[in-house]
């Protein structure tokens, strides 16, 4: 068999100025391999994988890891880039290793409902947002048993005091106003809640962080609430005697299913990968404990890096 085999040297143009493209030569290659770029063997299947990733023809697929090549083999004769090239090989294979747990995740077959649904509860906020009801409320504070008789009585006179009032600084300052005792009030504005108790921020929550929720009886009074300026009567949580208006009503963000389905499923299979990596993970730190120097942290912060 007859294939092309590079070889490359960087040769001066007449200009002086421009290196000359790679010199082509041919010689007998083994099955299978259709260049050879110093000790590196570049395989068809190597061409043919990168031609149909990249789109490309499989002569500019093989210039690609021509090139690839030459700058990798440059690399290992620099004594000094040594080090870049463990690290460039160990990022390789790690890469290895995430793709082949991804492919297995996928060979396990489609997603199952328990993990399409446990996508679905995380990614609530941009997949499934409910509707949700902005507030503002005062709140009677009963922090023992013995409190509540006389901190009911209070959120009486606090919902006496804001009746009628139509905006959010008056329904403060009507209620701040009114003389609390040995009861303790406070006056806030809420971020929108659901009905179901969910708190739905105007921005999207961190990432694993625990949703926030509020006493489900003050979350159904609010969200029964019929328009912007209407109050609820006294509210009893296990906070104290709420008074609740409310400000806004904040519509629910739905998207299709036929758009959001296929987005569950695939992150539903990332999840599934995901978990052998950490199983992965855990049996190759118990086969091979990991040791940290006491002074790594003092060492890595002597370290320059270079925005």
């Amino acid at each position: 068999m007859r294939a092309p085999l590079f070889a490359a040297s960087l040769l001066l143009g007449a200009c002086g100025t421009e290196p000359s493209q790679p010199v082509e030569t041919s010689s007998a290659l083994p099955p299978g391999i259709v260049a050879r770029v110093g000790a590196e063997e570049v395989s068809a299947d190597a061409v043919a994988r990168v031609a149909k990733e990249r789109g490309l023809a499989p002569r500019a697929a093989l210039a690609l890891l021509v090139r690839d090549a030459l700058f990798a083999q440059a690399v290992r004769e620099d004594p000094s880039a040594r080090a870049l090239v463990s690290v460039g090989e160990r990022g390789a294979l790690a890469r290895v290793v995430l793709e082949d747990l991804a492919a297995r995740a996928a060979m396990e077959g489609p997603p199952t409902e328990a993990e399409i649904q446990t996508v679905r509860e995380r990614r609530w906020y941009d997949i499934d947002r409910p509707e949700a009801t902005r507030t503002i409320h005062v709140v009677a504070l009963a922090k023992d048993a013995a409190l509540r008789q006389k901190a009911r009585a209070l959120a009486e006179r606090l919902r006496s005091a804001v009746a009628g009032v139509t905006t959010a600084d008056d329904f403060e300052a009507k209620a701040k106003a009114v003389p609390a005792g040995d009861i303790e009030v406070r006056v806030e504005r809420l971020d929108p809640v659901a009905k179901d108790g969910r708190v739905v921020p105007a921005r999207p929550p961190i990432p694993g962080e625990p949703v926030a929720r509020l006493d489900l009886p003050f979350a159904e009074a609010a969200s029964a609430l019929p328009a912007p300026e209407a109050q609820s009567e006294v509210v009893e949580t296990s906070h104290g005697f709420h008074v609740i208006m409310m400000l806004e009503r904040v519509p629910a963000h739905r998207v299709p299913a036929e758009v959001a389905e296929p987005l569950l499923r695939k992150e539903a299979l990332t999840d599934r990968a995901r978990a052998a990596e950490l199983a992965l993970e855990r049996s190759l730190i118990n086969s091979a404990p990991v040791g940290i120097d006491r002074a790594a942290e003092q060492l890595t912060s002597l370290v320059s890096v270079v925005p």
